[in-house]
């Protein structure tokens, strides 16, 4: 879960780690911006033309990105996990994401480095890749942060 708080001029996250327990980290409009250009970029080089079966007819990767991306921004949002299973962080406190950490492949891993070596690791595949784009750019749009990655086949839509 993203959002934005304006009294911090910053986005909070609330993350589940690999072993059920709760972490809620903040990201800073830098960290953002580049965390969506870095996003951007490793979709893109991860994308080929495809050629439709039967048809003389090639997708291009902008093509395929549009609409993966639509899709992604479209589709309701998953479930929040069982509170129960779910063990809550430590005190109230938010800690603050230093460096994100993006590893493509057919499982993409997007790492959220906080301080104290305490990393979150979301596995995605590339429609989870998508979504938390979306969400990051939807959310920066909130903050009136004007988070614009250089893309042809983004089209974002300002809520």
């Amino acid at each position: 879960t993203f959002g934005y708080s304006d009294s911090e001029d910053r986005l909070w996250s609330r993350l589940i780690d690999q072993n059920g327990c709760e972490v809620k980290i903040w990201l800073t409009r830098l960290l953002c911006q580049k965390t969506c250009n870095e996003l951007v970029n490793l979709l893109e080089k991860s994308t080929d033309t495809n050629k439709v079966k039967n048809t003389e007819l090639s997708l291009s990767p902008s093509a395929i990105l549009s609409e993966e991306y639509k899709q992604a921004r479209d589709k309701p949002s998953d479930s929040i996990p069982a509170t129960k299973n779910i063990s809550p962080s430590t005190g109230h406190t938010i800690d603050m994401c230093h460096s994100i950490q993006i590893k493509q492949g057919l499982s993409w891993q997007i790492i959220f480095n906080v301080r104290g070596g305490k990393n979150v690791k979301l596995s995605l595949n590339k429609q989870g890749v998508h979504r938390v784009l979306s969400t990051l750019i939807s959310q920066a749009n909130k903050a009136n942060w004007s988070i614009s990655p250089k893309a042809k086949w983004l089209v974002t839509e300002t809520i």
